[in-house]
């Protein structure tokens, strides 16, 4: 989001989790009804945040043949910050108090957001609580682990906004419950953007869309 930038009020009354999962539905609705549809495959194509919709909306809406997120979230959204903060101290980059510090701040806060999570006056990080409770309704993973359809997950290893550990966890959870469904595709070097930094170049992984629509015909 570009630094002092605010979003309509329009957009902060609308925005949440449940929202984007129903303005979905309708234009899946809608292409349906106007045989904009094969009768084929529905896929689900999420990124970022978009990444962390589509689970649920595949749990909510069964017309969903397939699910690709790309560098979403398997955990709470709020995780990312803490971990955040613990990784910096351990890092050498702030105190270990500092972190702490810090830590009890989002937990004051995280919590303020949970006690009013229809306001969309009262912001964190750039959105209103209304936003971010919706989306910390329930972990990603909890979706995914309910579903059965086949799923492909695109990460990046160097992701500062989407931080891979969090997305590690999925898979390690599927080969726990023995589940597989779902293809974790690690993208290394990449950046929230599936960009690398090789010896001072930067390279774009465009190639996934390739990967995605060969996974798609097998």
């Amino acid at each position: 989001m570009i630094a002092g930038y605010k979003f309509s009020k329009e957009y902060n009354q609308r925005l949440s989790l449940n929202w984007r999962v129903n303005a979905t539905k309708k234009v899946i609705t809608y292409l349906i009804q106007h045989r904009m549809w094969d009768g084929s495959k529905i896929v689900a194509y999420g990124y970022s945040e978009g990444g962390q919709v589509v689970p649920t909306l595949a749990v909510d809406d069964k017309r969903i043949t397939h699910i690709i997120s790309v560098v979403g979230s398997g955990l709470n959204q709020f995780y990312d910050s803490i971990v955040g903060w613990r990784i910096k101290a351990a890092k050498g980059e702030i105190t270990q108090q500092r972190a702490q510090d810090s830590i009890d701040a989002c937990f004051k806060q995280i919590n303020d957001i949970y006690r009013h999570p229809n306001s969309t006056m009262l912001e964190y990080n750039g959105h209103s609580y209304k936003r971010w409770a919706s989306f910390g309704q329930s972990a990603p993973f909890e979706k995914l682990r309910k579903l059965n359809i086949p799923i492909y997950m695109i990460v990046s290893t160097a992701d500062n906004h989407s931080p891979i550990y969090g997305l590690d966890y999925v898979k390690l959870e599927f080969i726990r419950l023995g589940k597989t469904n779902l293809t974790y595709d690690p993208c290394v070097g990449c950046d929230h953007f599936l960009n690398s930094n090789d010896n001072g170049k930067m390279n774009n992984h465009r190639d996934y869309m390739a990967k995605i629509l060969k996974w798609l015909d097998q």
